[in-house]
């Protein structure tokens, strides 16, 4: 990767963007994008937007980067698709449903295949993320793929997180319990020209009544197809950054967010190097021998993560 190529990036090249992200998501050296600029990063806000396979999210995105850039503010959309676990491979289907933004020199958005990990995102949506901040776009929207109730990456990524249901859902106050519903910032129940919507708006209220939190969190319904209630979604999500900014948790988030990367790069150079064909050969070795998983570990620690990047 060359300077030329960063600063093409920076400058807003679309093509030199994907290209870093290609690289970066290949477990390349970061250090040669973002040199000595890290502080430059945080000041893009981050939204991710979650919820079960269904739920609409892929339109909600597709509405909100509309509203974005009716404030003239420039919007990255960073979508996780499921991969196979056989091949890692992965239909990236959700740009098809944000085609009017394709032509807007204003967005950019990228694809990204889970590559097998369970937590909603791809493994390098962080550091791809910083990029995009670093690239100094303002607004961030990080999609997950369809989550469970303790996929909760995103909620360690993101500033706002934005958990979409929609009537059909099932019962929202069992749904309280869940991981992911409780690190919600903001609920959207969707579709709501389906029957029930009152219902469960009425059931989360409840729900949100016996909690002790700080914020809140509101609850919009949209009927996203027809941008019905996505301009008050939008109005919530900058709201919730006011909260976080005039009480001071935004500082928080960008700690949590930090200390969550630090803990991705010491598994990547632990564990993703350590699944190199030389490393592979040497633990077999270790498996002959009968020696103790640990040491190999700490062996392989010692041995092999002096120069992570080789």
């Amino acid at each position: 990767m060359n300077t030329e190529t960063v600063e093409r990036a920076k400058a807003g090249n679309h093509q030199a963007q994907a290209e870093i992200i290609t690289y970066l998501e290949n477990g390349k050296n970061p250090e040669i994008i973002f040199g000595d600029s890290y502080h430059c990063i945080g000041n893009a806000h981050r939204i991710g937007i979650t919820g079960p396979p269904g739920a609409g999210k892929s339109t909600v995105v597709s509405k909100l980067i509309t509203e974005v850039r009716r404030t003239g503010s420039k919007c990255a959309v960073v979508a996780c698709d499921p991969s196979s676990p056989y091949t890692h491979g992965a239909l990236l289907g959700d740009r098809t449903r944000m085609v009017d933004h394709f032509t807007d020199p204003g967005v950019f958005i990228r694809s990204m295949a889970t590559r097998g990990n369970l937590g909603g995102l791809a493994p390098t949506t962080s550091i791809v993320a910083d990029f995009l901040d670093f690239c100094g776009y303002p607004v961030i929207l990080i999609e997950t793929v369809g989550v469970g109730q303790t996929e909760v990456d995103v909620v360690s990524k993101t500033d706002t997180v934005v958990v979409i249901i929609t009537p059909e859902s099932g019962d929202s106050i069992q749904m309280m319990k869940a991981g992911l519903l409780e690190g919600a910032d903001i609920f959207c129940i969707n579709k709501t020209d389906r029957p029930g919507g009152d219902v469960m708006e009425a059931d989360l209220t409840f729900g949100l009544g016996l909690s002790s939190r700080d914020w809140a969190p509101p609850i919009v319904k949209t009927i996203a197809k027809e941008s019905i209630g996505i301009s008050e979604l939008y109005t919530q999500i900058k709201k919730h950054m006011e909260h976080l900014i005039k009480n001071d948790e935004r500082n928080n988030k960008c700690i949590e967010r930090y200390f969550s990367e630090i803990d991705f790069w010491l598994e990547s150079f632990v564990f993703d190097k350590a699944l190199e064909p030389e490393r592979k050969k040497y633990i077999q070795k270790s498996f002959g021998e009968d020696t103790p998983p640990w040491t190999v570990a700490k062996t392989l620690w010692k041995n092999k993560m002096e120069e992570p990047w080789q």
